[in-house]
């Protein structure tokens, strides 16, 4: 609902004429326009004779379908990002972009940045910068990459996980990663194989029901409903392979330098 297609020439019909088959009126698919959002206009935060050469549905297009997809938010880094695109700056994560380079697409709503987006949402919306460009990632998407998204305000962290959640629910029966930095692992729904050592907590955002079983101190040999953010799963500790199957997304959650590796 958030990456509304063209149709047609701004949706206009051709008229038609007695006798004739009208024809087909296309838009060509590279025309700056701008972003018409829910409204069908530009946002009022748009620079001035800014034209639109592509959004950011159209960026992630042109990429292979088994390639990670990066985002980038404002927060400090603890990684390096990833050298080949795409890559998403969401707002003010456009900071980090390479100086003097045209790496990347930035997108977001301008109000944590002063440097230039390459697509700009409305601010007064009913969503996230965060949450649109995850509703233009590409179904077929296996792996997301997000940096700079924790941290800061309790609430953002809070809603970019809730954004994450979603996005995963949207993967249905499709095997679906997103990674946090490397402190939280998000899973879509199957069975999962990884290695851990350390510290771990398992959490959920909405009901679940999980197995965890392999080298971990407490394991949950049958199934067992996980509710929304119980302390059922906090502070277990693994030691080699996990198996984690879930029927909906969950979390693994870890400290440095307990991280997981698929």
């Amino acid at each position: 609902m958030f990456c509304p297609k063209t149709r047609g020439v701004w949706g206009q019909r051709p008229q038609e004429t007695q006798g004739n088959t009208p024809k087909k009126e296309t838009t060509p698919r590279h025309r700056p326009r701008k972003h018409r959002g829910f409204g069908g206009n530009a946002p009022k935060n748009t620079p001035a004779g800014y034209t639109y050469p592509m959004r950011l549905d159209g960026y992630l297009a042109q990429f292979p379908r088994a390639r990670p997809i990066a985002l980038v938010g404002p927060r400090p880094l603890t990684e390096p990002i990833p050298a080949a695109p795409p890559v998403i700056w969401v707002d003010g994560g456009v900071r980090h972009r390479p100086a003097g380079q045209n790496f990347g697409f930035a997108v977001g709503d301008g109000d944590s940045s002063d440097q230039p987006l390459d697509e700009y949402l409305p601010r007064a919306k009913a969503y996230s910068d965060f949450a649109y460009a995850l509703q233009c990632v590409p179904k077929h998407c296996a792996e997301l990459i997000l940096l700079g998204l924790l941290g800061g305000r309790r609430d953002h962290e809070l809603f970019n996980l809730g954004a994450a959640h979603d996005f995963l629910t949207r993967a249905a029966g499709r095997p679906c990663r997103a990674r946090f930095d490397r402190a939280v692992y998000g899973y879509s729904r199957g069975e999962w194989r990884f290695e851990m050592r350390g510290e771990f907590s398992l959490a959920a955002l909405a009901p679940a029901t999980v197995q965890l079983r392999g080298a971990c101190a407490y394991k949950l040999e049958q199934p067992v409903e996980l509710p929304p953010l119980t302390s059922r799963g906090l502070s277990n500790r693994g030691c080699g392979e996990i198996i984690l199957t879930a029927q909906s997304p969950v979390f693994i959650l870890t400290e440095p330098p307990a991280q997981p590796h698929s």
